[in-house]
């Protein structure tokens, strides 16, 4: 067994590592307050728009946004990434056994998207349930979570 070949395939690996800022989010003026209507969906599919061009740029082998709100998976999607890491939403902070997370900022009542892996255009979209808490202090049946995620090539 030769570890040495199997390790060197992988030295000249390009990743693309983007970060999607929330304050793109935030329409000006506007005390975000975590309700979609305070958000600028515009900005949102321009600043996708400009990571759709630096994904197909970069001519990298995997591709990874860092995207805090995951209900934006629709525009997230259109910039082509293979992977998208995403949390904001707590759990649900509270969770119903069968049922999932039963209130998320900016998602509401029985929001989607409070943890695990969804399909998003052609790639993913990781959310963590995270370690912290939202607004309501408290976390019912919603273990704290770190991710670690392995990506096989």
């Amino acid at each position: 067994l030769d570890l040495d070949s199997g390790i060197s395939k992988f030295r000249n690996l390009r990743v693309l590592l983007t970060g999607f800022p929330e304050r793109l989010l935030m329409v000006k003026g506007k005390n975000r307050t975590k309700k979609n209507s305070d958000v600028d969906l515009k900005a949102v599919r321009c600043a996708v728009g400009e990571l759709k061009g630096k994904r197909r740029q970069s001519q990298c082998d995997i591709s990874v946004l860092l995207a805090h709100e995951p209900q934006f998976i629709e525009e997230y999607s259109v910039a082509d990434y293979d992977y998208i890491f995403s949390g904001h939403a707590h759990g649900g902070q509270i969770r119903v056994p069968f049922l999932g997370g039963l209130f998320s900022p900016g998602q509401g009542i029985l929001p989607k998207y409070t943890s695990g892996v969804h399909k998003a255009g052609y790639g993913y979209m990781i959310v963590s349930r995270g370690l912290g808490n939202s607004s309501f202090p408290i976390r019912i049946f919603n273990r704290p979570e770190i991710i670690l995620a392995e990506i096989q090539v």
